[in-house]
């Protein structure tokens, strides 16, 4: 179970990047105010990729101590 929720943390990470990188190319080229809630979007989805993945693993790592 925990590799899919690895599986999870690091694609909800990904699609993060990837809409960070499109309002940015967004921003760059047409210049109005979609691409900066597109990179505010994207890093909201990056933050909680990365709150999953930290979770995981503290989860991972007291599973393990305890036994």
């Amino acid at each position: 179970m925990s590799d899919k929720l690895y599986l999870f943390a690091i694609s909800v990470e990904l699609l993060g990047i990837f809409i960070i990188a499109i309002g940015i190319i967004h921003c760059y080229l047409i210049g109005n105010d979609v691409g900066y809630i597109l990179i505010t979007a994207g890093s909201l989805l990056m933050s909680a990729g990365s709150l999953v993945f930290a979770k995981i693993v503290m989860w991972k790592r007291r599973r393990k101590s305890s036994t």
